[in-house]
């Protein structure tokens, strides 16, 4: 892929257009250095790159927004970025939840502090606090929109119930709703369950279902699986047994590597380029953005050219089969 050249999307129900694939910010500042950062962030703009996803929450002192936002100062790029983060947790561990107007209104102006920004384009509710009230929520978010300190909101490992319900009561009472849902979501299927009081939802197949019905987007954070296929065809079974791969684990994704590995030695496509490939095909269902996160640019470069990997749909039911049983 030539530099400059990745595809870019609007975004169902915003004014935001993004590129095909996002960057992950969670390691920036902290596991990759202040230099290294600035290096993939610019490397990843010169390939058509705009969409930054980060946290409040990413590295001690909220060092992942702080680097970002000195990043674009000094670049003098705001207004060319589409920046994306996270609140609704108190800076851990441990990381507690909080959805009430005060604590949530505090972390928001404590986020543009970090990114030297006076907007955030999209900003996301971490996890999910059952025990706050939809419509507290919605409103609470309306409330910033037209203060002009966010744009659009959306919500980050929220079961499919909570995020309908929040979505019908913005419908009803003329309000913005959720416009994205970032969840967990990569060609390996996670072994434990979804479990809205935990802080991890994945893409399984009654969420898939949800979103196929509602049209609402998704943002895929681990759309690596966190290295796993890479580690398993490195490491081998033994050293994933032993690692964060764990649940990962499984007979299935044994089977999901093998079959990477083949259409790889097929096609001439690295196994990371098809398993992000993949999350990038689901536009033809919904809006669908991998948020990658990589520790150098020659990572960072082999994963923004899935974007213009092609699979045919022999190539995709052969990689779906199985994934969503």
């Amino acid at each position: 892929m030539n530099k400059g050249s990745m595809n870019a999307y609007v975004l169902p129900g915003t004014e935001l257009t993004v590129s095909g694939i996002a960057i992950g910010a969670s390691s920036f500042g902290s596991e990759v250095d202040m230099e290294g950062s600035f290096r993939q962030l610019d490397e990843y703009v010169a390939y058509g790159g705009n969409f930054l996803d980060t946290a409040r929450t990413y590295g001690q002192h909220s060092i992942s927004e702080r680097t970002i936002g000195d990043w674009m100062s000094v670049r003098g790029n705001r207004n060319e970025i589409v920046l994306a983060t996270k609140g609704g947790q108190e800076l851990g561990p441990p990381y507690v939840r909080t959805l009430r107007y005060k604590q949530l209104s505090r972390q928001i102006d404590e986020s543009l502090n970090h990114l030297r920004t006076d907007y955030i384009d999209l900003y996301y509710l971490h996890v999910d606090d059952r025990s706050v009230p939809v419509e507290e929520i919605i409103d609470l978010l309306n409330d910033k929109v037209k203060e002009g300190k966010i744009r659009y909101a959306g919500c980050s490992n929220w079961g499919a119930d909570r995020t309908a319900e929040a979505n019908a009561y913005a419908a009803r009472t003329g309000q913005a709703g959720f416009v994205v849902s970032e969840i967990e979501y990569s060609l390996a299927a996670v072994n434990h369950p979804n479990d809205p009081g935990t802080n991890n939802i994945w893409m399984d197949g009654a969420m898939r279902e949800f979103h196929r019905r509602t049209g609402l987007s998704v943002c895929a954070y681990s759309s690596q699986a966190r290295g796993f296929f890479t580690q398993l065809a490195e490491l081998g079974e033994a050293g994933i047994i032993n690692s964060m791969h764990k649940q990962y684990y499984s007979a299935r994704n044994l089977i999901m590597l093998e079959r990477l590995q083949k259409l790889s030695a097929e096609s001439g496509y690295s196994v990371p380029m098809l398993a992000i490939a993949y999350i990038c095909h689901q536009k033809r269902d919904f809006v669908t953005i991998p948020v990658i996160s990589c520790l150098n640019t020659e990572q960072l470069q082999e994963c923004l050219m899935a974007d213009s990997v092609e699979l045919d749909a022999g190539m995709l039911a052969y990689l779906e089969e199985g994934r969503y049983e």
